[in-house]
């Protein structure tokens, strides 16, 4: 089932004042296949709600789901995700379906950085270590970038 598919009668949040939330919003999303559906449909319920991250962090399959939403406009970020994920279960087969975004990106959506292929210990600059980015802001990175 896509997230299309998906009554929206189900679940309709109400919108929230974000003055009401006190601090920042940060979503963090973990690695694994199907947690990285659960994940587009829990900031779905988010982007209904008018509540969006201040922060995205993810890993894996959640860093691919924070760069398609921090990547693309608010606006767009609901139908992004639907895209790729009706994409991604109609493209590939098992197991090739998991691992093939994550070593080849997925065309009109990120791509992986090409010197990774240099190995993690090359300095590249915080601006290029980056594992994926979105061609759609240069800001938006699923990062590997240690701090000691």
């Amino acid at each position: 089932m896509s997230l299309s598919e998906i009554p929206r009668q189900v679940l309709k949040p109400q919108p929230v004042d974000r003055g009401s939330i006190p601090g920042q919003i940060v979503l963090v999303m973990q690695g694994g296949g199907a947690p990285g559906v659960y994940q587009a449909g829990a900031y779905h319920a988010l982007h209904d709600a008018r509540i969006e991250p201040d922060w995205v962090i993810g890993t894996s399959i959640g860093a691919i789901n924070g760069i398609l939403i921090a990547g693309n406009p608010i606006e767009r970020r609901v139908e992004r995700l639907q895209e790729f994920w009706t994409y991604l279960a109609n493209q590939w087969i098992e197991p090739w379906n998991q691992l093939a975004p994550l070593l080849m990106g997925m065309r009109g959506f990120y791509y992986p950085n090409p010197d990774l292929a240099r190995g993690v210990e090359v300095k590249v600059g915080i601006e290029r270590a980056a594992i994926m980015s979105s061609r759609s802001r240069d800001c938006c990175r699923a990062s590997s970038i240690s701090t000691w």
